[in-house]
């Protein structure tokens, strides 16, 4: 899955883009109760990332 990122809120059901125009894969992670940081893919062949 890839696309703009969003956060749903359980509580009302309602969900929300946050404002990152690009695209982003399905592994996001919270760094604290406000930022959001996609996840970095480490490859085990190379050892290089890839966003």
């Amino acid at each position: 899955m890839t696309g703009r990122a969003a956060v749903s809120d359980l509580a009302t059901m309602t969900e929300t883009a946050t404002a990152e125009q690009r695209t982003v894969g399905d592994q996001a992670l919270w760094l604290d109760d406000r930022t959001l940081a996609p996840a970095v893919v480490r490859c085990p062949v190379h050892g290089r990332t890839e966003p």
